[in-house]
């Protein structure tokens, strides 16, 4: 991976409670001096890989011992 410095600032406003204030507040301030970066598909075996686990997951015969 190759980065590519940008003179846009983030900003990130989360509130202290998430559960009474399920929102995050996004803003970005400057122009991006760099071209957007192509666009790239997520290889097929890693998808069907994370698709195994969260099936796994959602499976409730699970349990957790030692």
């Amino acid at each position: 991976m190759i980065g590519i410095s940008c003179e846009v600032k983030w900003n990130f406003y989360i509130p202290i409670n998430l559960h009474s204030i399920p929102f995050i507040l996004l803003t970005s301030h400057g122009t991006h001096v760099h071209p957007p970066p192509p666009p790239k598909k997520t290889p097929r075996d890693i998808v069907q890989g994370i698709l195994q686990i969260l099936q796994k997951i959602n499976d409730p015969n699970i349990t957790l011992s030692k």
